[in-house]
């Protein structure tokens, strides 16, 4: 997961591990927005390897205790399978919907396989930096609901920039003014 982390540009990705810890922290240091609002975001990391997981298994108010002591706006716990195939009423959705209301924090779950793609994904299509990526978060509890974020995702086809011209640009202001340096955006 802290590879995965890395790939999709979060900073400060950090392995904790151990009995009672979240797996890892990852944080997206963005610019505030124009009014002043703060951007950035830190998510908590965990992953369930083996059989699906069970909501006893999940352990949701262990998840939000990390999230309390790491500081985390958001977790994300990554397993095979979950037991989440009731919907709206399964327990893990139910008690995940109550501490989003009580705490504004956010815990998402997904299919390992679905963040295979996403990493792949983020890099070749250009998402649109972590501030994009923060609305899986924001969205998504249920491993299907975060599937269906990875697959319009990936039904989306990316603007195609003049990368050549704009290197061609750089490299012939570069070569007629060797003195100065080129800027660009």
């Amino acid at each position: 997961m802290r590879a995965a982390f890395e790939a999709m540009g979060f900073d400060n990705v950090i392995r904790i591990g151990g009995s009672g810890k979240p797996d890892g922290t990852a944080e997206a240091h963005l610019a505030a927005a124009e009014d002043g609002t703060v951007q950035r975001y830190k998510v908590g990391l965990e992953a369930k390897s083996g059989q699906p997981v069970s909501a006893q298994r999940l352990n949701i108010s262990g998840i939000a205790r990390h999230m309390e002591d790491y500081s985390c706006d958001h977790h994300l716990v990554i397993g095979n399978g979950f037991a989440t195939s009731t919907g709206e009423d399964s327990a893990s959705v139910r008690e995940i919907n109550t501490h989003k209301s009580t705490s504004g924090k956010t815990i998402t779950l997904m299919h390992i396989e679905d963040l295979a793609r996403l990493i792949r994904i983020a890099s070749a299509k250009r998402v649109g930096g972590l501030s994009r990526l923060r609305n899986l978060f924001k969205e998504c509890i249920t491993p299907e609901e975060s599937k269906a974020w990875v697959d319009v995702l990936a039904s989306e086809v990316p603007e195609n920039w003049p990368y050549r011209e704009i290197l061609y640009t750089i490299w012939h202001l570069a070569q007629e003014q060797p003195n100065e340096a080129v800027e660009y955006a």
